[in-house]
């Protein structure tokens, strides 16, 4: 059994949360885009009446846009929350827990896809549909059992991280 239990440090809250703003930015904006393009275009083929859709589209955009400023739209709390405080590696199994109400999650070891090494933590990345996601191992967090033993256990599917790489 291997368990890594406890806080995580702010530097590794902080790389997610800025890629949870990454994506969220992403998703709002692709969503915009392809619902004010119908309305645009709508717009156009309209004689009468088309400022009215114009209209329309430039509300759903800055709305889109306000959703995704992160300022505008403080969702670090909830983010945190939903962190692991504890992840445990048992019987084939993978679970993670945490205080928020969504943060419980179980998931089996064969549907793990990678586990990115991050330098001061491990992310385990699992095949769609059984995401989990943010499944963070902090290296220095582990309570039971070794770094050797969750390399040996993921061997072959641990790979170093793109950041990493860099340094």
């Amino acid at each position: 059994m291997i368990e890594f239990k406890g806080e995580l440090s702010e530097k590794c809250k902080n790389v997610f949360f800025k890629r949870h703003n990454k994506t969220l930015f992403l998703v709002c904006n692709l969503t915009w885009i392809i619902i004010d393009i119908p309305i645009v275009l709508i717009g156009i083929s309209m004689s009468e009446y088309s400022y009215i859709w114009y209209i329309i589209a430039a509300l759903f955009c800055i709305s889109a846009l306000l959703f995704c400023v992160p300022a505008l739209n403080p969702q670090k709390k909830a983010f945190t929350d939903n962190l692991p405080q504890r992840i445990t590696i048992k019987d084939g199994q993978i679970i993670k827990d945490g205080t928020g109400e969504d943060c419980y999650a179980t998931g089996k070891l064969e549907n793990v896809k990678k586990v990115v090494d991050e330098g001061d933590w491990y992310l385990i990345v699992f095949y769609f549909p059984y995401k989990i996601s943010d499944c963070i191992c902090q290296k220095d967090l582990i309570t039971q059992g070794s770094i050797e033993e969750f390399e040996k256990m993921f061997d072959g599917l641990i790979v170093r991280s793109k950041q990493n790489n860099l340094n």
